[in-house]
């Protein structure tokens, strides 16, 4: 099979071997790869299982369908509560701005109502949600991921619960990860992890199947890979990390800031 313009297509590295393919999709709509040649320094500290992204036997393709969420601060009151601290005029404005793009590229402010918190409100919606995959944007002290009434959700356990798999979009939230729930491997900034979370959305929307959770960790480090080539900060070394059935993948990743 050759390769044309027609099939979306996307590189990733495969979760049992760690070998890069580029994956591409025949008329029936199912993931095909082929090798390629790719420079990299790679660590495999453990592997199990496999994935194909978007693909599973028998299945046939669907729309795959999202919701995004954020948590970040548009006042002072609500900076303090996610990030324990009082905001300068000047991160104040940045967390607007980073938020006022959030939602016009069509993510949504989780914010209570009817008594309760904001945190309670996320995992309600995430209990209840028909769609295959959740995005989360913010900040997290560990594993407490803040929200702005103070409320914080626990990342340990968030993804061990029936739901969507979840994107976790934060600093070393693949830590804490697990469960249908999936991490970014590495510190990122607010404004980083925004771009982050427009390039992954965009990718599991080309998707034909919605994806597991291996496949959306692949598709996740690599939109954290495409995001960090476009601005100052380099990428020294990215590994995978992610639970699979029957193992584990276990990665490291150093982030370095220039």
């Amino acid at each position: 099979m050759r390769k044309t313009s027609a099939y979306p297509c996307e590189t990733i590295l495969c979760p049992h071997d760690m070998t890069p393919h580029t994956l591409y999709r025949s008329r029936g709509g199912r993931m095909r790869s082929a090798g390629i040649l790719l420079v990299a320094l790679l660590v495999v500290v453990g592997c199990g299982g496999g994935a194909r992204v978007g693909a599973r036997a028998g299945a046939e393709a669907v729309a795959v369908k999202m919701q995004r969420f954020v948590s970040a601060a548009s006042d002072a009151a609500d900076y303090e509560n996610i990030w324990g601290r009082l905001p300068s005029a000047g991160q104040l404005t940045r967390s607007r701005q980073a938020l006022n793009e959030a939602l016009g590229a069509g993510l949504t402010q989780i914010r209570a109502t009817g008594g309760s918190t904001d945190a309670q409100q996320f995992v309600a919606a995430y209990r209840s949600s028909s769609s295959d995959v959740i995005t989360l944007v913010g900040h997290n002290e560990g594993s407490a991921f803040r929200f702005p009434d103070g409320s914080a959700v626990d990342l340990r356990g968030i993804g061990l619960q029936r739901g969507p798999v979840l994107a976790l979009v934060s600093c070393n939230s693949a830590t804490y990860a697990n469960g249908q729930s999936v991490g970014l491997p590495t510190a990122v900034t607010l404004e980083l992890a925004f771009d982050v979370e427009q390039r992954f959305a965009a990718k599991v929307q080309g998707l034909a199947l919605a994806p597991t959770p291996a496949d959306a960790q692949l598709l996740l480090v690599g939109a954290l890979n495409e995001a960090g080539a476009q601005r100052t900060e380099t990428f020294k070394y990215v590994a995978i990390g992610g639970g699979v059935a029957g193992g584990s993948v276990v990665g490291v990743a150093i982030w370095q800031v220039q």
